[in-house]
């Protein structure tokens, strides 16, 4: 842990890794001319985006004028493109740092500098931009507030990168088998193959992205003619910027899981209620018919990431494409929540107290959808490939009745079931004998039967005497 050149290299994919998201999220920032901000503005937003693409959400809080109370409110989403391109080049230039690494362990000491170091990078940078009185807080009309502060929260940004960045880099340490022995070594030729066709799917999510706004910018009605009000620099910055988490809504879709929003203002005017909705519904009001496009879209992302698995297997592709399959029914509602729009305000110490949350994008329960449509493309991608046969499912069961059937230590256990002769003395004259056996040194097995007679020469020279 104290080896200064490992921390040295470490700090360099962590600076490298900042350095990415911050010209990322600030090229699109400046490019999409956000109105009544300024410099700090942009900047607080540039460094929220950064440690929003962890998971962090941003806090502001604020004084109540005239009045001993405070508001805090909270809310973000998770920008799927910045995310992706973070961490892809955390994780190549990790990579390529360790490949040489021989054993387990020291790659994964190695990632966890690199988190630590990068954590502590997005938390300076958070803690130094902040949000305080500025343009845009006098655009939404908090200039009269007392004490305004707003930015990415300090915590949860050390936290959550510190976490995030470990896992992935702990993945990628695990992903490269050569380093492994016993049974991580078996563990890796399961999971391996799973781990690639799940970056696979999350790869193709920007690609997904540009699909969903091509169909969607060329068929709806009116949406070309006065752009919702946006420049084209707006309205490019727009499009890079959502690629990532509008590829996730346009697979979502294309599997039959709603969009909408919910919230819960009971505190506030007593109103509470959700509004979700199917791909359907933007057909038909915005006649958008490009966006059926996202059906075909889906399944040939899947048969992409399936495909990837079967290439990628050194065991049975039945077996690693099941576990694909598991790991997207952890994989996306997990990131279909983060890549949704949540926020919540509550007001402490004032005469009115009340509590107010909100949720906008996609419904929790429809997230299921794609893993289920996911195992039928597992298994059409199987009969494909060969890699599900009428062969491959009599082996299966054979060892499944081996597993829960297993064979006796020693064949023929039990009592026999040949015959015996009966016990006692045999008749004279029957016959009957022993079946002939195979004794060592030449031995004769003995005869069942009458006694043999043997001949004594007679002491006197007469005839010979029978004896027995």
């Amino acid at each position: 842990m104290l080896n200064p050149w490992a921390w040295l290299l470490a700090l360099g994919i962590a600076v490298l890794a900042v350095a990415a998201g911050i010209a990322a999220s600030a090229g699109l920032i400046w490019l999409g001319e956000l109105p009544e901000t300024s410099t700090d503005d942009r900047m607080t937003l540039t460094v929220g985006a950064l440690a929003a693409a962890t998971g962090t959400t941003l806090v502001a809080t604020m004084g109540v004028p005239g009045e001993s109370a405070e508001m805090i409110g909270s809310g973000g989403v998770m920008p799927l493109t910045i995310t992706l391109l973070v961490l892809g080049v955390i994780g190549l230039l990790f990579h390529r740092q360790t490949r040489h690494f021989t054993k387990l362990s020291g790659a994964i000491v190695q990632a966890l500098r690199v988190a630590a170091l990068y954590a502590v990078l997005a938390l300076i940078l958070v803690a130094v931009f902040r949000g305080e009185e500025s343009d845009l807080a006098r655009a939404m009309d908090f200039d009269d507030a007392e004490d305004l502060s707003w930015g990415a929260s300090l915590p949860g940004t050390f936290f959550s990168a510190l976490l995030v960045v470990f896992c992935l880099l702990a993945l990628i340490a695990f992903s490269q088998g050569g380093r492994l022995t016993g049974q991580l070594k078996s563990l890796h030729s399961y999971l391996a193959a799973p781990l690639w066709g799940l970056a696979s799917v999350l790869a193709l999510l920007p690609i997904a992205g540009l699909i969903g706004w091509i169909c969607f910018w060329f068929t709806a009605d009116g949406i070309q003619d006065d752009q919702n009000g946006l420049s084209s620099r707006q309205t490019v910055s727009l499009w890079l910027s959502t690629l990532g988490n509008a590829g996730l809504y346009f697979l979502h879709a294309g599997a039959g899981g709603r969009l909408g929003a919910s919230w819960d203002a009971r505190d506030l005017d007593g109103t509470r209620d959700s509004q979700f909705e199917r791909l359907t519904y933007a057909t038909d009001h915005a006649n958008a018919w490009g966006l059926w496009f996202a059906i075909p879209t889906l399944l040939i992302v899947l048969a992409v990431a399936a495909f990837v698995v079967v290439y990628k297997s050194s065991v049975s592709p039945l077996v690693t494409l099941g576990i694909w399959v598991l790991g997207l029914f952890a994989l996306i509602p997990a990131l279909s929540r983060l890549a949704s729009l949540r926020g919540s305000l509550e007001a402490d110490g004032t005469p009115h107290e009340f509590e107010m949350s909100g949720f906008a994008g996609l419904k929790g329960v429809d997230t299921l959808l794609i893993p289920l449509i996911a195992l039928g493309v597992a298994l059409l991608i199987a009969l494909v490939t060969g890699a599900l046969r009428p062969a491959n499912l009599t082996q299966f069961k054979n060892r499944y009745a081996q597993a829960y059937n297993p064979a006796p230590a020693y064949p023929n256990q039990g009592y026999p079931t040949q015959s015996y002769p009966a016990q006692g003395h045999p008749a004279p004259g029957s016959g009957w004998s022993q079946p002939t056996q195979q004794l060592p040194y030449g031995q004769t097995a003995p005869q069942f039967g009458p006694p043999p007679t043997q001949s004594y020469p007679s002491p006197n020279g007469g005839e010979d005497l029978p004896r027995t």
